[in-house]
């Protein structure tokens, strides 16, 4: 198994951190098309998990993003 974010291979029985994501859909009129399947993510660390919700949520604004990765995802930021 590899980390999702860096590519990493993940060493033991169990990732650092793990995950769904749903499939990414549109609909076209009633039709609902989905582009890409959902996957099982997974992540050899804690900065990988961030770093990775970091640039799927940037849709939304840093701060926001932060905020949502904190208090829905249990995720923090690496201390620096």
């Amino acid at each position: 198994m590899r980390c999702t974010y860096c590519g990493k291979k993940i060493v033991g029985k169990k990732p650092k951190v793990s995950g769904e994501e749903g499939p990414l859909i549109y609909f076209e009129g009633d039709t609902e098309i989905e582009v890409e399947p959902g996957r099982k993510i997974n992540f050899c660390s804690d900065k990988c998990a961030w770093e990775y919700g970091m640039e799927e949520h940037m849709y939304m604004g840093e701060k926001e993003a932060k905020n949502h990765l904190i208090e829905l995802h249990g995720l923090k930021p690496e201390r620096r």
